[in-house]
């Protein structure tokens, strides 16, 4: 697929999941983090380190703390993260099953 439509794809998926923002993400979740966003690995003392992605990814929700925290802690690539509840979208079940479909072809 050429660069220039995946993303345009990106830009409408993630436009498509801040129209579902209004979900709540929970404990156990499946996330949708959008291309260039900062995962830091640790968010109330002064991180030593942090990823940005390059390119839409999922994580899973290992603790989205309570509702006065602005963090979400998530396992990506291996390690755990902190990441901004703003950041992040919910997965919709629909998408992620069609999403597995699609890749069986």
């Amino acid at each position: 697929m050429p660069l220039v439509v995946r993303v345009l794809l990106s830009r409408q998926t993630t436009e498509l999941y801040k129209q579902d923002k209004k979900m709540k993400i929970t404990k156990g979740d499946l996330c949708y983090i959008p291309q260039d966003v900062t995962l830091l690995n640790e968010y109330e003392k002064t991180p030593s380190g942090y990823i940005k992605t390059l390119k839409p990814q999922a994580a899973i929700v290992i603790d989205d703390f309570a509702q006065s925290s602005a963090w979400l802690k998530v396992f990506f690539q291996g390690s755990e993260w902190y990441v901004s509840k703003q950041e992040v979208y919910p997965f919709n079940e629909e998408e992620v099953d069609a999403n597995q479909a699609h890749r069986s072809v």
